[in-house]
C-alpha cells in the first residue's frame, strides 16, 4: 500500500523546505523506493473534484510545490487532473485529448493529492469519471507512491466517511459512506473546537473508530498504520 499523509488544511505544505513538510517527505520516500527519476522530475497529480477543480485551490498546491522544490535537485512537477464532464477514465478510447493527457499523467504519477471541498460530491464525481478506478489500480497498491489527502481528501481515503450537511445534524441520521479504504477509521477534520462531538457520536453509533485531525495537523500513515502525528490535538475516538 502507498504511503499516506492526512491533513486538515494545506498550511503544513508550506513549512520551511527542510525536508520536514509532507511534500519533502514524499519526495524522499519516492526516491528511496524507486530511485532517482528520469530528468530528476517526479510527476504530481492534483485531484480537485471535491472543489469543482477550482483554479485558486490548485494555485495553492502549485505554490506549495514551488516552496518544496527550493534548493532541491529532484523536483515535483504538478498537474491538475481534468476528466471532462460526461467522460470516464474507464473508457479511455472515448476520452478527448485533455482528458487522455490527464489520465496518462495520473497513471504515471508518484504523488497524488486529493484536495478539500465537498467530501461526498467529490467522491461521487471521482467515481463517475473513473478516477477512483485509476487510484485503486495504479496508485494505492504501490508502496513506492504517496497520496496526500487534505480535509475532504483525507476523509475520502478512510474506510468510511461521513455525509452530513452541517455540524448540527443528528449523529444517528448522519450517513456513512464507503471510502477508498486506506485508513481504517472514520476521519473528521478541523472540528477540535467542538471536541469532535459529531465524530464521537457517529463512531459510537456505527461501532467504528474515529480519527479527528485538527487544523495544521498531519497524520503520516504507512501500511494502514499511523507512523507519526505532528499535532497533539489529533484525537482517536473509539466507538
Amino acid at each position: 500500500m502507498c504511503t499516506i499523509f492526512l491533513l486538515a488544511d494545506s498550511s503544513p505544505l508550506f513549512t520551511s523546505p527542510d525536508n520536514t513538510s509532507p511534500l519533502c517527505q514524499a519526495v524522499q520516500h519516492i526516491v528511496a523506493s524507486k530511485g532517482t527519476p528520469p530528468n530528476r522530475e517526479i510527476r504530481a497529480s492534483y485531484i480537485g473534484e471535491s472543489n469543482g477543480n477550482n483554479e485558486d485551490f490548485y494555485g495553492i498546491f502549485e505554490g506549495a510545490v514551488a516552496h518544496a522544490n527550493q534548493g532541491k535537485t529532484v523536483k515535483l512537477v504538478p498537474k491538475m487532473i481534468r476528466i471532462s464532464q460526461g467522460q470516464t477514465a474507464a473508457k479511455a478510447a472515448t476520452l478527448d485529448h485533455r482528458s487522455s493527457e490527464s489520465l496518462a499523467w495520473l497513471s504515471s504519477s508518484s504523488l497524488v493529492l486529493l484536495a478539500g471541498g465537498d467530501t461526498y460530491e467529490g467522491f461521487a464525481a471521482m467515481d463517475k469519471k473513473g478516477i477512483l478506478h485509476v487510484l485503486q489500480e495504479k496508485i494505492l497498491p504501490d508502496s513506492g507512491k504517496v497520496v496526500i489527502g487534505i480535509s475532504a481528501g483525507a476523509c475520502q481515503l478512510a474506510k468510511h466517511f461521513m455525509k452530513h450537511e452541517n455540524e448540527d445534524d443528528v449523529p444517528s441520521e448522519v450517513e456513512t459512506c464507503i471510502g477508498l479504504g486506506c485508513v481504517d477509521y472514520i476521519v473528521d477534520v478541523h472540528d477540535e473546537n467542538r471536541k469532535w462531538a459529531t465524530l464521537r457520536q457517529v463512531a459510537k453509533h456505527v461501532g467504528g473508530t474515529g480519527l479527528g485531525i485538527p487544523m495544521q495537523g498531519v497524520v503520516h500513515m504507512k501500511a494502514g498504520c499511523i507512523q507519526q502525528e505532528t499535532s497533539t490535538g489529533t484525537h482517536l475516538v473509539v466507538g
